[in-house]
């Protein structure tokens, strides 16, 4: 099993929110048979500011 972390490190503003959601949307497309192990929200449903 391949493991990979993604870092993206900025001061406010500068778009990390969105950049995390959209390549968590393209990775959720890409891999339709994907499992989620843990959200605390519907993942199909998380818009920008997912941390409310």
């Amino acid at each position: 099993m391949m493991s990979t972390i993604i870092a993206i490190w900025n001061s406010g503003g500068k778009g990390k929110s969105s950049t995390i959601l959209n390549l968590a949307n393209l990775l959720m497309s890409s891999y339709t048979t994907h499992k989620v192990i843990y959200c605390s929200k519907n993942a199909s449903t998380l818009t920008i500011d997912f941390r409310n």
